[in-house]
């Protein structure tokens, strides 16, 4: 190792004062936001939007994609890359970097089946890049705000995390970080680290606050029916260029705050749920779901919620590559 490179014992000190420094950071910010609610301040306001103009047969086009594309993309990687480098290493850790290198390549094809999708959508809908959360017209403020959060509720997340990690003795579960600890490859853990810091983020909060929470709000706000449930706004007629006289005129696919919260419960729930196969991370992340299900519907736009998402994410496996490179089990580092 060269000389001016720390040890990893050194990088795991490091680490863990930087969890010291995130905790103290976010008593203070919890302290300035507490003073800023008794002054009279307010929370960050529910934007106006359109009802999203998607419904469930779109979640069945998406769930298509997500298995074909997945498929092909699995395959081509492995027969064209991943196959012949693997055969290099040692017989023990072919194992592990196979599966690591197929969620490697499962992750490149969540993201190339999240833009399939949202063409898709625009195509059938004629939704925008607002309908889909994608605009970039606030990213200074979507980007303060998911800082904000970031900072004010991680650490009370991964405090409750590592509770549970110790007080039901059962260790965070996840292929991954099997993976990494049988084929500690450089190549491999940057695979793992594309794979849940970039791609696992963005494509679950496009599938659970855009796409899930966004049907569901849509739906709440406006008296329902079956064919806008299924079929969102595919039947309906383009609607008619504004005018003076039609501005005063309800129509259906007019902006609104009047957002119902319920949504975000039922998405942020479903959102923890779906790790639950991975130890006792799955209270917490419902707990960060509904956080992320409040930003989304306070700006409905993924940013905010994929900088949260991604912050979590990356703090997690920057201390699982550590404890890997130090030789120490995964759970050590709590």
């Amino acid at each position: 190792m060269n000389a001016t490179t720390p040890e990893p014992s050194v990088l795991l000190i490091l680490f863990r004062l930087f969890l010291l420094t995130m905790l103290g950071g976010s008593c203070l910010a919890w302290i300035s936001v507490i003073t800023w609610f008794r002054m009279g301040g307010k929370s960050i306001p529910v934007e106006p939007r359109r009802p999203a103009p998607w419904g469930l047969i779109h979640f069945v086009g998406i769930f298509v994609l997500f298995v074909t594309v997945g498929t092909l993309t699995i395959k081509a990687l492995d027969s064209l890359f991943f196959a012949s480098m693997i055969a290099t290493f040692p017989p023990e850790q072919q194992e592990g970097l196979k599966t690591m290198s197929r969620m490697f390549s499962g992750s490149l094809s969540q993201i190339i089946t999240m833009v399939l999708a949202s063409v898709m959508i625009a195509v059938t809908t004629r939704a925008t890049a607002e309908d889909l959360g994608w605009s970039l017209k606030k990213i200074a403020y979507d980007i303060v705000v998911g800082l904000g959060a970031a900072i004010l509720f991680l650490p009370i997340i991964q405090i409750i995390m590592a509770s549970l990690v110790f007080l039901l003795d059962q260790e965070y579960d996840h292929p991954l970080l099997e993976a990494l600890n049988a084929g500690p490859a450089l190549w491999m853990f940057a695979g793992a680290f594309f794979a849940a810091v970039i791609a696992a983020p963005i494509t679950e909060e496009f599938l659970f606050r855009v796409i899930l929470q966004g049907m569901l709000e849509a739906n709440a706000s406006r008296p329902f029916t079956w064919q806008r449930l299924i079929l969102g706004n595919m039947l309906d007629e383009p609607p008619p260029p504004t005018t003076a006289e039609a501005t005063s005129e309800p129509q259906a696919n007019v902006v609104s705050t009047a957002v119902p919260i319920w949504p975000l419960f039922l998405s942020g729930t479903l959102f923890g749920l779906a790790h639950a196969e991975y130890g006792p991370s799955w209270f917490p992340l419902i707990l960060m779901g509904i956080l992320l299900g409040y930003l989304y519907r306070c700006t409905h736009r993924i940013w905010p919620c994929w900088i949260v998402h991604i912050t979590l994410n990356a703090i997690s496996m920057i201390g699982f590559g550590l404890q890997v490179m130090n030789g120490n089990p995964i759970s050590s580092l709590w």
